[in-house]
């Protein structure tokens, strides 16, 4: 990792990262369940809205920090990215499921169970094929330029939490 220039103030974003090809299984009762990947380590780009390319630099202490680990826990499940944060006024109207209880550290991953309880979201998935995931999350971003594992980054994400 090589510093060249350091800005102090953290500008707080949301992220979504996705994942395709998720395997789920059907449960006695119905239910999807299966484990995916919540998070890794790494250098992950980013569009602005400009339609530059922001570089942002997941270090192993901020994604596996407990803060963070324990973020990704027990969330809930929507169809989509909805336009809002899932929160208890409109839950009900938004969630298809939930994470589980266990985040897991496996090498550069956070891993957790998911539970997919909707049925029209299980449709989707056995009948139109649906197989990605992507996780939400807000980060503070700290201006930062360096390269890490042979790739250039500009900003180091901080703050990691579900």
């Amino acid at each position: 990792m090589s510093d060249k220039k350091e800005n102090k103030e953290l500008l707080e974003v949301s992220r979504f990262d996705s994942m395709d090809n998720v395997k789920l299984k059907k449960t006695k009762e119905g239910y999807l369940e299966g484990t995916t990947i919540a998070s890794r380590t790494g250098v992950f780009k980013y569009i602005k809205p400009d339609g530059s390319v922001s570089r942002e630099l997941r270090l192993p202490e901020e994604v596996f920090s407990k803060e963070s680990m324990e973020s990704f826990q027990m969330l809930p499940i929507t169809d989509g990215h909805p336009d809002v944060y899932v929160s208890p006024e409109n839950a009900q109207n938004l969630s298809r499921g939930f994470t589980g209880q266990e985040v897991i550290k496996k090498d550069s991953y956070i891993l957790t169970n998911v539970k997919v309880t909707d049925k029209k979201l299980i449709d989707k998935v056995e009948k139109e094929g649906k197989r990605g995931v992507s996780y939400g999350y807000s980060t503070k971003l700290l201006k930062k330029d360096g390269i890490y594992e042979g790739e250039v980054y500009n900003y180091i994400q901080t703050e990691i939490r579900g």
